[in-house]
């Protein structure tokens, strides 16, 4: 089974590799436009995004973070891989006013920017109601009636995915590229997510 998730990775990776500047663009504006759209018809939610590793042609969410930050009508939370606990925490992103909120941001040993826990505070990941779920790949599972995330294999967002409330909605999120037209293997561990928006 790790064989098989290994092969999909690497023939999805190779798909994201090939993609073109103009491909990445459309379907970022299309992909932040619509869940700009999803979040309005509600109001205060706290909502999970990611900050994207560009270099792994991760889907660009930051106008979709940009645009609840300034219009304040959700709070914005980001992930944090803890070096102590190795699980992800995730925490409250507040904005001075006075500086761009992306400049708090520090990198990790990943490559990916993450929270400032001396700015940003600490939250209960069952107080959260939303959280984009990033991914290599994505698939419906027939038997269950859910959609499956394969991710890069460390395991952060199925251990997230089970601290979580049952109501919080777990939306995926990526390219077209990214779907998978066959099931992917589950394991025990493996977390499914309720909804899935590619673009």
């Amino acid at each position: 089974m790790k064989k098989q998730k290994r092969d999909i990775r690497k023939k999805i990776n190779s798909k994201l590799a090939k993609l073109s500047i103009n491909r990445i663009n459309q379907a970022t504006q299309e992909i932040n436009k619509f869940l700009q759209t999803k979040i309005e018809i509600k109001h205060g939610l706290r909502i999970l995004s990611f900050d994207p590793m560009l270099q792994k042609n991760e889907i660009n969410l930051n106008p979709i973070n940009d645009h609840i930050i300034l219009n304040k009508n959700h709070q914005l939370l980001l992930p944090r891989i803890n070096p102590i606990t190795d699980q992800i925490d995730c925490h409250l992103i507040t904005y001075q006013g006075n500086q761009d909120w992306h400049d708090q941001l520090i990198l990790n040993s990943y490559g990916i920017r993450e929270p400032d826990p001396t700015i940003h505070p600490l939250v209960d990941p069952k107080s959260i109601d939303m959280i984009f779920v990033p991914g290599v790949a994505f698939s419906y599972h027939h038997l269950s009636k859910c959609f499956v995330r394969l991710g890069r294999g460390k395991g952060y967002y199925d251990n997230l995915l089970a601290r979580i409330r049952s109501d919080c909605l777990t939306v995926g999120v990526g390219f077209l590229e990214q779907y998978y037209d066959q099931e992917i293997p589950i394991e025990s561990h493996d977390r499914f997510i309720k909804q899935m928006y590619l673009f």
